[in-house]
């Protein structure tokens, strides 16, 4: 097995042991080819095309070295399969030369559809969006070092088998996605706890989230007991929050909190879906607002701005608390756990 990772040095200290312990087991770990340009483009973003067109995916000069340096590494393993999550490069070099596995959650992986699509149904222009994925197909045709077997944008997000890795609650394409979607794999099965009672809050941001303070400050105002974790220091202490100085499992707390206030991210968003645990949310990016989107949307939770000029904190809490959460979509699910997501892939395209 070959993993080609961005941080090898990373990847070696967590898959080493694990392949010491197995005698049978043969893995290679090579720095993954790293994509870097001189400049980002400014302006309104409203589709995964943008935003590739905008990082620089649509100038040949720098998808150059990555196509060659994936058609270096594939040409000297030559892996029997490729497993890839968002690497468009990689997939443009793997496509048609070896099956092609791409796994990704809801942002990273969109529908197989010819045009590329909008974030948002709705939202953005169809021109914009569509010069936005010919530009960027263009440079992988001007940068490959042999002639790429992509055709449409889309090609260069899925493969032979794709497994979208998201609750459809937080898909952004939920919409229009006519697949099946598989567990996520950093997030544990789901558990029944009912009837299990409920006390304190949970806060997660990071530490450069501009509502850091604001929700620290006026957390430790309300009677209620809070667990937070922001990857720094306390800026205030209080008998109401207790703020820690290691992450916070979230397997072993969150299902038995009242709400869980964060950032927006994936990985919280989804423990708090599927746990049924109700939240409220400050986004400031476009994939965290998009997220929040699908809370709000879903009635898991509330979303406020970063930007907001006045909050209620106490009554934005006593709201959440509040809602009745609903149970997540079991229904789109092809699996239920990672142990089986992983067999999934394993088993290929028969079972996508």
């Amino acid at each position: 097995m070959i993993a080609a990772l961005r941080n090898a040095q990373l990847g070696a200290g967590i898959l080493g042991p694990s392949q010491r312990r197995d005698e049978n087991s043969s893995l290679t770990i090579v720095r993954a080819p790293i994509f870097s340009h001189t400049d980002i483009e400014s302006g309104p973003v409203n589709s995964i095309a943008e935003i590739l067109a905008k990082t620089g995916f649509s100038r040949p000069e720098f998808v150059r070295p990555l196509l060659t340096k994936w058609d270096a590494i594939l040409a000297r393993y030559q892996p029997d399969i490729v497993i890839s999550d968002c690497a468009p490069s990689l997939n443009t070099v793997a496509r048609g030369r070896v099956p092609l596995t791409v796994i990704g959650n809801g942002w990273t992986l969109p529908p197989d559809r010819d045009r590329p699509l909008a974030l948002t149904p709705g939202q953005g222009s169809e021109d914009a969006i569509w010069d936005a994925g010919e530009a960027v197909l263009t440079a992988m045709y001007a940068a490959s070092p042999a002639s790429p077997k992509v055709e449409r944008f889309t090609d260069l997000l899925r493969g032979d088998h794709n497994l979208a890795c998201t609750l459809a609650e937080i898909d952004p394409y939920r919409a229009i996605r006519d697949e099946l979607l598989y567990w996520p794999f950093e997030i544990s099965a789901p558990t029944a706890r009912a009837g299990q009672s409920r006390s304190g809050g949970l806060i997660y941001l990071p530490k450069s989230h501009p509502a850091r303070g604001l929700v620290e400050r006026e957390a430790g105002r309300l009677n209620m007991q809070f667990d937070a974790y922001f990857n720094d220091p306390p800026m205030c202490r209080s008998r109401s929050v207790a703020v820690h100085v290691d992450p916070i499992d979230f397997e072993k707390v969150i299902h038995s909190r009242q709400l869980v206030i964060h950032h927006g991210g994936l990985g919280t968003t989804t423990w708090c879906v599927a746990s049924r645990v109700p939240q409220l949310i400050f986004p400031h990016d476009l994939e965290k607002i998009l997220i929040a989107k699908g809370v709000v949307e879903g009635g898991y939770g509330y979303a406020i701005s970063s930007q907001a000029p006045s909050l209620n904190f106490k009554a934005a809490v006593e709201a959440t608390i509040n809602l009745t959460v609903p149970e997540f979509d079991i229904g789109r699910m092809a699996t239920l756990s990672p142990e089986a997501s992983i067999d999934a892939i394993m088993s290929g395209p028969q079972q996508s």
